[in-house]
């Protein structure tokens, strides 16, 4: 009796186990990917309870996850969405085999693919959530394995992820009557429905006369090869037919496509002059008229017929046409409106297409549109500067340039009087002389006489250059006088020789930084009290131009002979002596630079007729210089020349 409800009690909570987990497990799962049943939202997995298989089932992908793992007895649950952000959190204990846990994750497809989500750790009771971001209508795959084969009670709890709804089908290609008519041997034949808003990707299903023929998108390609009707039809749908398991179907669409052997004609009609042969027409090189045939398959493959009549028309001699202009306007056809600038020789021109059918649709066209180009050059002759132009003429072809004529003129005069008719003009004044150059222009038995002018400024400071001495024309007796020259006709830049003139001077000097620059020192015994200049250039010896100077004497100075005056030694380091002295109370000793720099002043007493002087301390640099000696309030000057190196 015991033994007896002992074994009551078992039946009993063994079936009580049983209705519990059956209760708990619902949804089922399935053993593989592609029969699961496909859940209309995910909340029919909220608050699912279930545990692992108690088998063997290795039915995950190969690995498990991308990052690793393997499978062992896995359990899988398809699902849709209307798309957006969705959370699956699954808790998991009670692992009776191992007590390592369970793996879990998601995928977009059966094939391993698409990896939505996916742990493949290991580390005991615990729990995971997936957060991710679904699009509308798609199957997923949830799975969950036992680490190791374990065996383990889990709960999912899920938010978001609704159930989504596809909108009715169109008519395949919008077409009203449903019937489609094609040609047999129909190639790339593209069929479509409208297809599901943004976001929403259903499955759609293809079929030809019952027969499956396209799966997943909403359009396809076929092919017809033979002739009849034939049925198309299109469902668009959630979920999976395999396992029966659909949240949403629209349709069937279907369209009745009708096959036929079709051959289109074409005509071509063409008209060709003897020149345009041969014509190559297709893969046919035709060198004579009549009627030419082809057989075409378009871009559907159907067959089509291309007939081409080809007329040769007889040849007439094309008209010529001539147009020279001497002011550079280009010529424009008046039927094609093209522009035929410069120079073209027997130039075929076409009419348009359709303005003439007798040969006569082309005509030969001569251009020519001289341009002169004109560069200036200058050089030097005797006094004289030649003005030279340099002309290239362009866009005349090969023709021939004749009676070429130079007629020059003042541009200030307006009545443009010729003043040479040489090529090269000859002056030796400022002023703009401009060229008038007049040529033909002969091609064949074709001419045209043409006319262009340049202009030349020509400045005479270049070359003849007039001036005036400037600088101290009036000057004390005994003091340095600074001169140059100031030109009067503008400016030069061709001056190759100064030439200074002080006749009877006993001291001159020119700058040694700008020979322009000249220094004399002026005194009792200059004769002609007057500077002179002449300047050359490239080509002209200017006239001696002098200047007067005027002397202020101050206290006459006539009892002093300065050829007894003597500096020793000449040149010297900057310790001398002067010699030859009169009698003075005192003597003032200056030492004067040329550009009337002061580096030396002291005032001696001497009776004896000499002064020995000593500059070695001071640092002054070699050069020549100035000295300044003065008795009395009488003033003469002589050169010193110091060489410290």
């Amino acid at each position: 009796m015991k033994n007896l409800l002992l074994t009551l009690l078992f039946i009993i909570n063994f079936i009580g186990f049983n209705n519990y987990g059956l209760a708990q497990c619902v949804p089922a799962s399935v053993d593989n990917c592609d029969d699961s049943n496909i859940l209309c939202s995910l909340n029919e997995l909220n608050g699912y309870t279930c545990s692992n298989p108690n088998y063997s089932n290795p039915t995950g992908c190969s690995p498990l996850c991308p990052s690793g793992g393997g499978s062992h007895n896995t359990a899988w649950w398809g699902f849709v969405t209307d798309g957006g952000a969705v959370t699956i959190t699954i808790t998991y204990s009670n692992c009776s085999v191992n007590g390592t846990g369970v793996q879990m994750g998601i995928w977009g497809d059966c094939n391993c693919a698409e990896s939505v989500a996916c742990n493949p750790n290991c580390t005991g009771p615990g729990q995971y959530t997936i957060q991710a971001s679904l699009t509308a209508c798609k199957n997923y795959y949830l799975f969950v394995d036992g680490c190791s084969g374990d065996v383990c009670d889990f709960t999912i709890q899920t938010s978001g992820g609704s159930q989504p709804e596809i909108k009715p089908l169109g008519k395949i290609n919008n077409d009203e009557d449903r019937f489609i008519t094609t040609c047999a041997g129909n190639c790339n034949n593209k069929f479509k429905v409208v297809g599901e808003d943004a976001g929403c990707e259903p499955n759609y299903e293809w079929t030809l006369d019952g027969q499956l023929v396209g799966s997943s998108k909403n359009e396809m390609d076929l092919d017809f090869p033979d002739t009849g009707e034939f049925n198309l039809c299109v469902v668009s749908y959630i979920g999976n037919l395999k396992s029966k398991s659909l949240c949403s179907q629209q349709g069937p669409q279907c369209a009745t496509i009708h096959v036929i052997n079709r051959v289109d004609s074409i005509m071509e009609n063409k008209h060709l002059c003897p020149s345009e042969l041969p014509y190559i027409w297709f893969n046919q090189k035709i060198t004579k008229e009549g009627n030419y045939t082809m057989m075409l398959n378009d871009q559907n493959c159907c067959a089509s017929s291309v007939t081409l009549h080809l007329t040769i028309e007889p040849q007439k001699p094309p008209v010529t046409i001539n147009y020279f202009n001497c002011d550079q306007m280009i010529y424009q056809d008046p039927t094609n409106h093209i522009l035929y600038p410069g120079c073209n020789k027997e130039l075929k021109v076409i009419f348009p297409d359709g303005d003439s059918l007798t040969c006569d649709s082309f005509y030969i066209l001569n251009t020519i549109s001289p341009k002169v180009d004109c560069q200036w050059i200058e050089s030097c002759d005797s006094n004289f500067v030649n003005i030279i132009p340099q002309l290239l003429i362009s866009g005349v072809c090969d023709a021939d340039i004749t009676k070429k004529e130079f007629k020059w003129y003042r541009q200030s005069d307006s009545a443009h009087t010729i003043i040479s008719h040489d090529s090269i003009l000859r002056v030796n004044q400022s002023d703009i002389y401009c060229l008038q150059y007049d040529y033909r222009v002969q091609l064949d038995q074709l001419s045209v006489d043409c006319s262009h002018t340049f202009c030349d400024t020509f400045n005479e400071a270049t070359y003849f250059p007039k001036f005036i001495i400037v600088g101290d024309l009036s000057v004390e007796n005994g003091k340095l006088g600074s001169y140059t020259f100031k030109l009067t006709n503008g400016s030069s830049t061709n001056i190759k020789k100064i030439k200074w003139h002080v006749p009877g001077s006993r001291f001159i000097f020119l700058d040694p930084s700008d020979s322009t620059k000249l220094y004399v020192s002026w005194d009792s015994t200059t004769i002609d009290k007057k500077i002179c200049l002449t300047i050359e250039t490239e080509c002209y010896v200017s006239p001696e131009i002098c200047a007067d100077i005027i002397i202020d004497y101050g206290v006459a100075v006539h009892d002093m002979n300065i050829d007894d005056v003597r500096i020793y030694p000449v040149p010297n380091k900057g310790q001398f002596v002067i010699v030859g002295l009169p009698y003075a109370e005192r003597t003032k000793i200056e030492i004067i630079s040329l550009n009337g720099k002061k580096y030396f002043d002291k005032t001696y007493s001497m009776d004896d007729g000499k002064i020995s002087i000593d500059l070695f301390e001071l640092g002054i640099p070699s050069a020549t210089y100035f000295i300044r000696i003065t008795q009395n309030n009488k003033s003469f000057t002589k050169k010193l020349i110091l060489m410290n190196d």
